[in-house]
C-alpha cells in the first residue's frame, strides 16, 4: 500500500466529534441552536456587497490576481492602519494579502520555520494554531493564561523552552477566552521576544470586536517593533465577510517576503472582487465597527446575565464574539467534550468543548454569540434543565443514593412541593408552600424540604424559600445551612423566612445574590413590619459578599418610607447590582418616589454600582452633579420609575445626564418635551434608551436630533412617536416641522384645558406645555439605530429616521387622547411609511391589527425584502379588527416572500375571551405565508384558529409546506386534550410549549413517546 498520511497531518479533532453530535441530534428532531461555531450571523457593509456586485460584470475582474493586483487592497490596508494606529507602512514589503488570516498562518510557518523548531503558543488558543503547527513539524512549548487576565503568562516559560523558540504566537483579543491587553503588556511581550530573539507573530481577527475602545492594541505600533512583528488581519470578524476567506499580514518585511514566497506556488490570491470588498470595509468610518460590536456586548450580557440567573455565574468578556465559561466542579465528570455532545442530544444547544482549544481548555465550553439576544436567552435556560438528564448528573445520584423508604418522597416532593432543577452550576431548589409542612393527603412528607436540602446541601446553588409558610422548620433548615452551603450563590426570601438570613450567609461563602419578595400583594401588619426592619438591620451589613440585591415593588415600597431599612442597604458597599422594581399596575404611583434622605442614605454610598433600578429622586435641595458624584464613574444601566417633569422638581434625566458612562437608559412616566433629549445628548456612550411618558402625549421625530450625538445608540424605545418628512434648511426648521409643534401643542393645550381645574394630572399639579423645536431642527438620521419601539404616526419613511433598523415594534397610537386639534390638523395617512423600505428590518411588530389596512398606513409589508418575524397584536373590539386583513384582496394577508416566523399575540386573560374572539378569521393572517417554519400563538390558543377550528388544522399542513414549530406561550386556556390533537394531526414536526397552565411536563412526555419520533415535543415552562 503507498503511503496514506503523513505523520504532519492533524488528527481528527473535538469540532469534528461535535459536528456528528449536531447532525445526530437534527436527526433526533431537534432544533439545533448551534452556538459552537464562531460564524457571524450579521449581515457585511452593504458597501462590501456592492463592491462585490459590481465586479461580477467586471471582465478585468475574472483573470488570476498576481501581486501587481493586489496592492489596491494593500495600500487601502496600510491607510487604514495609519489611520488606527499613526504608523504608516510600506505597502510594497510590509504588506501581503491572504486568503483568510487561517490560510495566512499556516503558511508563516512553513516560511519562517523549520520542521524540530519550537513555537511558543498558549495552551488556550484557536484550535488551528495546533494544526498549522503540526503541519509544519513544529514542536509545541505551551504558555499557561494567567487565571487573573485570561492573558499568556509569559513568566512560566521555561529558559530552555525561551532559548529553543523560533517564534512567539499570541492572539489577543483572544478566541476563545474574550481577554484583551493594554499596550504595557505588549510592550512586555515585545521586550520578552527581543530578548530572545523571537519573531512575534499576532493573529488580530478581533481588531474591531473591542468593546470599549475603537480598537484593540497592535503591537506593531511600538516603537521598534516592525523589525520583529508580522499581525494578521481577517475581514471574517469585525466586517462580517467570513465566508468569502479575505485577509492582509503587516509587519516584518523579510518574513512577508518569505510568506509570499511559500505562497506563489499554492494560489493566486483571492478573487478581485472580494478583494473590492475588503478595500470597501477598510474606508468605512469606525462607526460601522463599533455598531458590530456594540451588538456583540449586548449579546455577552444578555448570555452571562441569563446564565447567571440559572446559577451559572461566568465573568462577561471585555471582547469578542463569545463567552467562555468553566464547567462546574462535578458536572459531566469535568468532561467538556461528552458534556457538549450531552447537551445537543437533550436540548438541541450546540457548544464548543473547551478541550478543542487546547489542552488548557479542558473542563470549561465556548458560546458563540451568534444568535439574537432572545435565542441565546432561551438556550442560556435550556443549559441548566437539561443537566437532570446527563448521565452521573447530581439530581439522578442524589436519588439513587435515597434510602428506599425515602426515595418516594423525595420524588413527591420534588414533582410537588419542591422544585429541583439541577443547573449547571449546581441545584435550584425552589420551596412550594406545602414542602415544609405535614402530610396533607398523601401530598408529601414531613420536613420533606429538610430532608432534599440534607442531601443537596453541598451541591445547591440556588435556594428559594419565600413561599415557605411562616410555621416552616426554620431551626432545621438553620442547623443544616450551618453545615455548610458550599456552593450557594443566589437566595430568595421572603419576609417570614428572615430569621434564616445571618445562618445562611455565614456558612455560603460564594453567595452573591439576594432577593427580598412578598408572597402577597397585601402589606404588611405593623408588627410584621416592625420585626422585618429590625432583622434586616441587623443582618444586612454583614453581608459584605452580596453582589446584587433585589427588592420586590413591597420591599421597594417599604424602603422608600423607612430610613432603617435604607441605612442598611446602604452599608452593602460591594454591591454592584441594586434592582428596586416597580408595581405594573401602578407605574407612575407616587410611592415609586425616593426622598433626599432615603436616597442619600441607601444609594448614594454604593459607589460600585454598575446597574440601579429604582424610584424617581425628588432632590429639591441637593444638585444632581453632587448626589451623583460617587455613582457616576461606575454606572452603566439606570432605570427610572415613577413620576418625572425635567421642568418642575423632576430628577432622573437631569441626573443622568451626569452619569457619562451610562450605556442604557429608561425613565418611565416622564413628562415629552424636546429637553428629555437635550438632557441625555452628553450620554456619547449611550446604546439603549426608553422614555415612557404620559398617555395623551407625543414625541417630534423633530426633537430626536439631539440624540445624533449619541453615536452607538441601538435601541429605543419611546410612547407615542411622529416621524415628521423635511429637512431644515439654511434658514431654519422646515414649515412642515412647524406645524408638528403647533399641532403637538395644540393637542398638549386642549389636554390642559380638558383637565380637572385645568390643569393636568401629575406630581405637583398642572405644567406649561413644552416649547417648539429649537431653531434648525430637523429629522434626525440616527444611523447606529438598529430596534425602534414606538407608537407611530408616520408621515414620513421610517428609513428616514434610521437605514438601518432590523426591528420594528408598533405599539400603536389612539389619536383620540391626542386631541382633536391632532387629528384635524395631522393625522394624514401614511402610505409612504416603507418607501424606501428600510433594507435590513427582518422583524415587524404591529401593536394594532387594523394597522394590516391599506388606509391605516402599512401598505408596503411586501417591499421589505428582509422581513422574516411579524408579530401581531389582535386586540378585540378594536376598529377594523380582522376586517381590514379580509379588505386585502379579500384573501387575507398577502404573502410576504421569505417571512419564516409569525406570531399572533393576545394581552387579554384568554379566560375573558370566551365565546367573543372570532378564530376562523386568522386564516386571513397566514394561509398565504408558504415560507413560514414557525408559528407562536401568545396568550390564548383561539389565535390562528388551527387549535380549535379541525378544518383549519388541515389546511395548515396543505398551505405551509416549510411549517417545522408551533410555538404555545402563555396560553392559559389550552388543554391537554386539545394539544394531543394537535401532535395527532401530524400537521407540524414539533411543538414547544411554554407556561401553558392547562398542559404539564408530564403530558408533553407521554405525547411525545405516543408520537412515535414523528412529532417532538418539548415543554419549556
Amino acid at each position: 500500500m503507498p503511503k496514506l498520511r503523513s505523520a504532519r497531518t492533524p488528527q481528527s479533532d473535538a469540532f469534528l466529534t461535535m459536528d456528528r453530535a449536531k447532525t445526530a441530534a437534527a436527526r433526533a428532531g431537534k432544533a439545533i441552536v448551534d452556538l459552537s461555531v464562531g460564524s457571524s450571523d450579521l449581515p457585511p457593509p452593504q458597501e462590501a456587497l456592492d463592491a462585490l456586485q459590481a465586479s461580477l460584470s467586471d471582465p478585468a475582474a475574472h483573470k488570476y490576481c498576481l501581486k501587481s493586483g493586489t496592492m489596491p487592497l494593500l495600500e487601502a490596508a496600510c491607510d487604514w492602519y495609519a489611520r488606527t494606529y499613526g504608523v504608516r507602512l510600506d505597502p510594497a514589503t510590509q504588506a501581503l494579502s491572504l486568503v483568510g488570516s487561517q490560510e495566512g498562518l499556516a503558511h508563516l510557518l512553513l516560511a519562517v520555520t523549520d520542521p524540530g523548531d519550537t513555537l511558543l503558543l498558549t495552551d488556550v488558543a484557536y484550535p488551528s494554531y495546533f494544526g498549522a503547527a503540526k503541519v509544519a513539524g513544529l514542536r509545541t512549548a505551551l504558555v499557561p493564561l494567567d487565571p487573573a487576565t485570561r492573558l499568556a503568562d509569559l513568566s512560566a516559560v521555561s529558559p530552555g523552552d525561551a532559548a529553543a523558540a523560533t517564534a512567539l504566537l499570541l492572539n489577543v483579543p483572544c478566541n476563545p477566552t474574550g481577554a484583551v491587553a493594554d499596550e504595557a503588556w505588549w510592550a512586555r511581550v515585545l521586550a520578552f521576544a527581543e530578548k530572545h530573539d523571537l519573531l512575534l507573530i499576532h493573529d488580530n481577527p478581533y481588531v474591531h470586536q473591542v468593546f470599549d475602545a475603537p480598537a484593540a492594541v497592535s503591537p506593531l505600533a511600538l516603537p521598534g517593533a516592525s523589525a520583529r512583528v508580522v499581525e494578521l488581519f481577517s475581514f471574517a470578524k469585525s466586517w462580517q465577510l467570513g465566508g468569502f476567506r479575505l485577509g492582509f499580514a503587516l509587519g516584518c518585511a523579510p518574513a512577508l517576503a518569505a510568506l509570499e514566497a511559500v505562497k506563489a506556488p499554492i494560489d493566486f490570491n483571492q478573487y478581485l472582487g472580494i478583494q473590492r470588498m475588503g478595500v470597501a470595509c477598510l474606508r468605512l468610518p469606525p462607526s460601522v465597527t463599533r455598531d458590530y460590536a456594540a451588538v456583540w456586548e449586548r449579546r455577552a450580557a444578555a448570555l452571562v446575565d441569563a446564565l447567571a440567573a440559572h446559577g451559572w455565574a461566568q465573568p462577561a468578556p471585555r471582547a469578542c464574539m463569545y463567552v467562555w465559561a468553566r464547567l462546574p466542579d462535578g458536572v459531566a465528570g469535568g468532561d467538556d467534550v461528552a458534556f457538549c455532545e450531552q447537551l445537543v442530544a437533550a436540548t438541541g444547544v450546540a457548544l464548543a468543548p473547551g478541550r478543542g482549544f487546547g489542552p488548557g481548555g479542558a473542563g470549561h465550553v465556548r458560546f458563540a454569540l451568534v444568535r439574537p439576544e432572545g435565542e441565546l436567552r432561551a438556550a442560556a435556560a435550556a443549559v441548566p434543565g437539561c443537566l437532570q438528564a446527563l448521565p452521573g448528573s447530581f439530581l439522578q445520584q442524589l436519588v439513587t443514593s435515597v434510602p428506599p423508604h425515602l426515595k418516594a418522597r423525595l420524588r413527591a416532593v420534588s414533582r410537588k412541593m419542591l422544585r429541583i432543577v439541577d443547573g449547571a452550576h449546581g441545584l435550584r431548589l425552589t420551596a412550594g408552600a406545602a414542602a415544609s409542612g405535614g402530610d396533607r393527603g398523601g401530598s408529601g412528607g414531613a420536613g420533606s424540604l429538610p430532608v432534599a436540602l440534607r442531601l443537596a446541601r453541598p451541591h445547591v446553588a440556588a435556594l428559594d424559600l419565600s413561599a415557605l409558610a411562616s410555621d416552616a422548620p426554620s431551626q432545621q433548615l438553620a442547623a443544616i445551612a450551618a453545615l455548610g452551603l458550599p456552593a450557594l450563590a443566589e437566595l430568595t426570601l421572603g419576609h417570614s423566612q428572615l430569621g434564616l438570613l445571618a445562618t445562611v450567609a455565614a456558612f455560603a461563602p460564594r453567595l452573591a445574590c439576594l432577593r427580598l419578595v412578598s408572597t402577597s400583594r397585601a402589606p404588611l401588619s405593623d408588627d410584621e413590619r416592625a420585626g422585618a426592619l429590625n432583622l434586616l438591620a441587623a443582618q444586612l451589613p454583614a453581608l459584605g459578599g452580596v453582589r446584587r440585591l433585589e427588592l420586590d415593588a413591597q420591599w421597594h415600597r417599604l424602603l422608600a418610607q423607612e430610613p432603617q431599612l435604607a441605612a442598611a442597604v446602604g452599608s452593602l458597599t460591594a454591591l454592584r447590582a441594586l434592582v428596586m422594581q416597580g408595581d405594573p399596575e401602578r407605574p407612575d404611583a407616587r410611592w415609586a418616589s425616593l426622598s433626599e434622605p432615603i436616597f442619600l442614605a441607601a444609594v448614594a454610598p454604593l459607589t460600585r454600582l454598575t446597574r440601579l433600578a429604582m424610584g424617581t429622586v425628588l432632590a429639591d435641595k441637593l444638585s444632581p452633579a453632587a448626589a451623583v458624584a460617587g455613582l457616576a464613574p461606575s454606572l452603566r444601566d439606570l432605570r427610572c420609575f415613577g413620576y418625572d417633569n425635567i421642568w418642575r422638581h423632576g430628577w432622573a434625566l437631569e441626573w443622568a445626564a451626569h452619569c457619562s458612562g451610562l450605556t442604557a437608559l429608561e425613565v418611565t412616566a416622564c413628562d415629552a418635551a424636546p429637553g428629555c433629549f437635550e438632557a441625555i445628548a452628553g450620554l456619547r456612550g449611550l446604546r439603549s434608551l426608553s422614555l415612557q411618558y404620559d398617555v395623551g402625549s407625543a414625541v417630534s421625530s423633530a426633537w430626536l436630533a439631539p440624540l445624533a450625538a449619541c453615536a452607538g445608540l441601538t435601541a429605543l424605545r419611546l410612547g407615542a412617536l411622529v416621524l415628521q418628512p423635511g429637512h431644515a434648511g439654511p434658514g431654519g426648521r422646515s414649515a412642515a416641522v412647524d406645524a408638528e409643534a403647533a399641532a403637538l401643542l395644540a393637542a398638549r393645550a386642549e389636554r390642559l384645558a380638558l383637565a380637572p381645574g385645568g390643569a393636568e394630572e401629575g406630581p405637583a399639579g398642572g405644567a406649561a406645555p413644552a416649547p417648539a423645536p429649537p431653531p434648525g431642527a430637523a429629522l434626525p438620521a440616527l444611523g447606529a439605530l438598529r430596534r425602534l419601539h414606538a407608537g407611530l404616526v408616520c408621515k414620513a419613511p421610517i428609513a428616514s429616521l434610521s437605514p438601518n433598523l432590523t426591528e420594528l415594534i408598533d405599539s400603536g397610537v389612539n389619536l383620540y387622547e391626542l386631541g382633536v386639534a391632532f387629528q384635524e390638523s395631522e393625522a394624514a395617512t401614511a402610505r409612504d411609511a416603507f418607501t424606501p423600505p428600510p433594507p435590513r428590518l427582518a422583524a415587524l411588530e404591529l401593536g394594532d391589527l387594523a394597522a394590516l389596512d391599506g388606509h391605516a398606513g402599512w401598505p408596503g409589508l411586501a417591499a421589505l425584502p428582509g422581513l422574516r418575524e411579524l408579530r401581531l397584536e389582535m386586540r378585540l373590539g378594536a376598529p377594523g379588527g380582522l376586517a381590514a386583513a379580509a379588505s386585502l384582496g379579500g384573501g387575507g394577508l398577502a404573502r410576504l416572500p421569505g417571512l419564516t416566523k409569525l406570531v399572533l399575540m393576545i394581552s387579554r386573560d384568554a379566560a375573558e375571551l370566551g365565546d367573543t374572539y372570532n378564530s376562523e378569521e386568522d386564516v386571513l393572517l397566514w394561509r398565504r405565508q408558504a415560507d413560514l417554519r414557525v408559528v407562536e400563538l401568545r396568550g390564548s390558543r383561539l389565535l390562528g384558529g388551527f387549535m380549535v377550528q379541525p378544518p383549519l388544522l388541515s389546511q395548515l399542513a396543505r398551505q405551509l409546506p416549510a411549517l417545522e414549530c408551533v410555538e404555545l406561550t402563555r396560553c392559559h386556556d389550552l388543554s391537554a386534550l386539545e394539544l394531543a390533537a394537535l401532535v395527532a394531526s401530524r400537521a407540524v414536526p414539533r411543538v414547544v410549549v411554554r407556561d401553558c397552565g392547562g398542559v404539564r411536563d408530564r403530558d408533553c412526555a407521554v405525547m411525545q413517546t405516543c408520537a412515535r419520533g414523528a412529532v417532538v415535543v418539548e415543554c419549556a415552562s
